[in-house]
């Protein structure tokens, strides 16, 4: 088996190289394998993708904290919105990321000690993880995109997004975005929150509460023994995501904030910025439907109905931050999406947010606002909220149609017309850019593609992240 991968290696890159008949040869080998032996050549090629993706994070890791080291003073961070997402057949399982996790925390710790990795260590990680696998065994699910997600954010992670006291926050297409995907619904919507709730869960229980248990235990203070009570039973509470689960997080939040008043304690600070980061203990969505699919009897109607049931009792946006509108091209589509908001939710609670990807959608997004706001519903609900007008870019659909530097241009020359166009109704904007993963699709270093925005465009930084580019972003 080893020889039969090791011959398909040597054929790739005889054909990286040009030799045009390397691709038969390979193809020649893989015509030679039993099923079963197809099946552990993919299997071997997928795990070692991933400890090459292991092997960079780590070297990319020890240069960074290198540079840290370096500088003084590290500048404060932007104010900054990551909306995850990725494709469910990219979903790793959570095993393999702990394991691969574990590989990579053993190559850091030989490059910061230029030494070679404890080769016993990472023999026992690699037949680990060949014998668990990459990906769940099963067709792929949105919710094990889900589990992929949260299953990289760790604790480290959770606790660096502590540290920038609200300036990086998170949110998630997977179990929002409808437009196109057959396989999302109501059940999905809320799979989503309930496994974002159960990582959000054990990290409070893991890194928050433990010393403040402590702590109180130490002391044995009647009113801070009867607040730690008090909030673990509303904590506990919080398990399971529910209906009503709004208003037992409300009552949470006031449990910490009196507990925290009569027992000042460094985790019951942190546990506050946590539950500012994410009031509901959750990873909020981005809700998304294609324009002219938003009526009463839809299955976006339905997402939105069981956001509202589980955030019964408290706030909506708290679970759910906004309805992206794909694919608009007149105020219509706008005010179609608004008047399910309000129909759903009572009030305009979350913001809709148009999505102009095409070009000539681009070009048209100034007149496509203006004729907006003119009709009082849209401006009532932006009065409502108390925020800026937020506005979509798509780069990968303006790039299919026009060719990647073209289409950077084009939104480039969009975000200066509608700043413009802000600044004449005294508006100011949130850009949202729906960047991909590839470079193509407008990923890429968020520093180079920054370089072409506007200044609104800096306050906050909005945009999503794809793919394997979220575990480059989220390696440590």
């Amino acid at each position: 088996m080893y020889a039969a991968v090791e011959a398909v290696r040597r054929d790739m890159v005889k054909h990286r190289s040009g030799n045009q008949r390397a691709l038969e040869a390979a193809r020649r080998r893989l015509a030679s394998l039993s099923t079963a032996q197809k099946a552990a050549l993919a299997r071997a090629y997928t795990l070692y993708l991933e400890l090459v993706n292991a092997c960079e994070n780590a070297h990319r890791t020890v240069r960074l904290r290198e540079r840290e080291r370096a500088v003084t003073r590290a500048p404060d961070p932007a104010d900054l919105v990551w909306v995850l997402t990725a494709h469910p057949t990219e979903s790793r399982s959570a095993e393999n990321i702990r394991i691969l996790r574990r590989v990579r925390h053993l190559l850091v710790h030989a490059l910061e000690h230029n030494r070679a990795p404890d080769a016993e260590r990472l023999r026992h990680l690699l037949e680990t993880a060949w014998s668990i696998g990459t990906h769940p065994p099963r067709r792929p699910r949105v919710e094990d995109e889900a589990r992929h997600l949260v299953s990289l954010l760790d604790d480290d992670i959770l606790d660096a997004w502590l540290g920038t006291r609200g300036r990086v926050r998170a949110r998630t297409w997977v179990g929002g975005d409808k437009d196109g995907h057959p396989g999302v619904g109501p059940a999905q919507t809320e799979a989503s929150l309930r496994i974002s709730r159960t990582r959000f869960f054990e990290f409070v229980d893991r890194r928050l509460l433990p010393t403040v248990r402590e702590d109180v235990g130490l002391t044995a203070w009647r009113p801070a023994v009867a607040g730690l009570a008090a909030l673990e039973r509303a904590f506990a509470g919080l398990r399971t995501l529910r209906r009503g689960d709004g208003a037992r997080v409300k009552r949470m939040h006031a449990r910490a904030q009196k507990l925290a008043a009569v027992f000042p304690h460094p985790d019951l600070r942190r546990l506050q910025r946590c539950l500012d980061m994410f009031p509901a203990l959750v990873l909020p969505l981005e809700l998304r439907e294609e324009s002219g699919r938003f009526r009463r009897d839809s299955t976006i109607a339905r997402m939105l109905e069981r956001v509202r049931d589980l955030a019964r009792g408290g706030d909506v946006s708290h679970y759910a931050r906004g309805l992206v509108i794909s694919m608009t091209q007149k105020p219509a589509d706008i005010l179609e999406a608004l008047a399910l908001v309000k129909a759903v939710l009572r009030k305009p609670s979350i913001p809709v947010i148009p999505l102009f990807e095409k070009p000539e959608d681009l070009r048209a997004a100034p007149s496509v606002l203006d004729g907006t706001l003119a009709f009082p519903a849209f401006r009532e609900a932006l009065a409502y909220r108390g925020t800026r007008l937020e506005v979509m870019l798509g780069y990968s659909d303006t790039a299919k149609r026009m060719g990647s530097l073209a289409s950077r241009l084009a939104i480039h020359e969009a975000m200066g017309q509608l700043e413009a166009w802000g600044r004449k109704r005294k508006s100011s904007l949130v850009f949202f850019q729906g960047s991909g993963g590839s470079i193509d699709r407008g990923g890429g270093p968020v520093e180079d593609a920054a370089a072409a925005w506007t200044t609104q465009a800096l306050s906050p930084v909005k945009l999503t992240v794809q793919g394997e580019m979220i575990e480059r972003t989220l390696a440590s």
